[in-house]
């Protein structure tokens, strides 16, 4: 897995994803340790597979035409909205 904040990575570690329907999935939670990210959280992409920098660049500008792209949260609501 790796994270990327504004397009600099600030993570990379091995990462197995088991079988998606068999388990919650939690943004900003670690619901097995009972920590909550302290932040804020814009925008949110998940991939099938890993990219480079040079797809993860060209993702950034138009997620739309992006393949392998799972799922996309924008979290543009307003606080309480």
């Amino acid at each position: 897995m790796r994270i990327f904040v504004d397009g600099n990575e600030v993570v990379s570690q091995a990462f197995t994803l088991g079988n998606a329907n068999m388990s919650n999935w939690n943004i900003g939670k670690d619901s097995q340790a009972g920590r909550n990210f302290d932040g804020q959280i814009d925008d949110v992409r998940l991939w099938s597979g890993a990219l480079d920098s040079a797809d993860l660049g060209g993702a950034i500008l138009n997620s739309a035409n992006t393949p392998n792209l799972l799922a996309h949260w924008t979290f543009d609501a307003a606080p309480g909205g």
